[in-house]
């Protein structure tokens, strides 16, 4: 299991795009687990003066 983020800085500074990713484990079944993978992408803003 593993997992990233990513942040990009846009119009100067205060607003942000972000991309996390990474692999985790479902289980199906008894003592059996298939692998997966998960993503997802967002936008921030820093309200911070």
């Amino acid at each position: 299991m593993g997992g990233a983020e990513v942040r990009w800085r846009l119009f100067g500074g205060r607003t942000y795009a972000l991309g996390t990713g990474g692999t985790l484990l479902f289980p199906e079944g008894v003592d059996t687990l298939r692998p997966g993978a998960f993503a997802s992408v967002g936008l921030g803003v820093d309200n911070a003066r």
